[in-house]
Formats: structure tokens, sequence, C-alpha cells
């Protein structure tokens, strides 16, 4: 969350479960680091669907489906990135987003399984940016560089 991306409002951090719900992160909302303290956060997120409850909203929670989201926000390209997608390195992969007005990166972070196959069907491509099953947090380390680049190439950063 502490991205020069996100410092710039170009990068809205939203996450989708796999029972619908979107968790909307306000850029400017700096999540606790202690497992605990995230926890409880969820739990009460969950309770109150926004955190806090009154004033600017650091993270609210709605249930929707991933397919009414991506049209709700626009997106004219959504890539997800899977181990069972077709190899890629994250530098083409930004190079492809870079074309698209409103990209979208989809991040798997399962303990076990893998993108369901309406989120597969809701992007316009599927790729593995490494040969082996990577942690969702490098992931997204490894896209950050990239990505900004293409900020920068548009004269937004």
């Amino acid at each position: 969350m502490g991205s020069p991306l996100n410092a710039e409002h170009q990068l809205r951090c939203l996450v989708h479960t796999r029972d619908d719900h979107v968790i909307t992160v306000n850029p400017s909302a700096r999540l606790p680091r202690n497992t605990d303290r995230f926890t409880s956060l969820l739990e009460q997120l969950y309770e109150e669907s926004r955190i806090p409850p009154r004033g600017l909203s650091l993270m609210s929670l709605k249930q929707e489906t991933l397919p009414k989201l991506l049209n709700e926000i626009s997106s004219d390209n959504v890539v997800a990135l899977t181990t069972q997608g077709s190899p890629k390195a994250m530098e083409m992969v930004a190079d492809e987003l870079k074309k698209a007005q409103r990209p979208v990166l989809l991040v798997g972070s399962f303990p076990v399984g893998h993108f369901s196959s309406q989120t597969v069907d809701a992007s316009s491509a599927t790729y593995r940016i490494d040969r082996r099953r990577l942690d969702a947090w490098t992931v997204v380390g490894r896209s950050r560089c990239p990505l900004r680049s293409i900020f920068c190439a548009k004269g937004k950063l």
C-alpha cells in the first residue's frame, strides 16, 4: 500500500473474495502489519461494512460479483496472473497493460487451488510470470516497478 503508485492515486486496490465480497482500500490507508491487528480489522470490516464506521472510509465492503465489478470500473484489459497461464515476463505483461485506458491486474491469493472459471472467463488473458508458484506479495512486488513505468510513460507521475 505504500508504493509511489498508491501515493499518486494511480493505483486502486480492490480485493474480490471467493464469496463475492469486494473490499475497497483507500490509498491513504495504512494497514496493520501485525497479523492479530489485521485480522481484527477485517472482522470489524465484515461487521460494519466500512472502517471507520463514520468519516473518511479507509476500507469498505460490499457484495458484488467480479464481472459486475469489472464492468463498474470500466476495465478494458483484464490480465490474470496464475500458474495456469501462458508464460510471459512481467515487463511484457506491463507493456500489454500500457495499451489500455483502464487496465486491471488480477493476482490470486489462495492457500490451495486457482482462480474460478468465472474469473478466468472475465479475463482478457492469463499469464504465468514465473515457473514456480509465488506468494501474492511477491507477484505484487514484481508488478509494481513495470506498472509504474506505464504511468511515467503516460506522464501521470
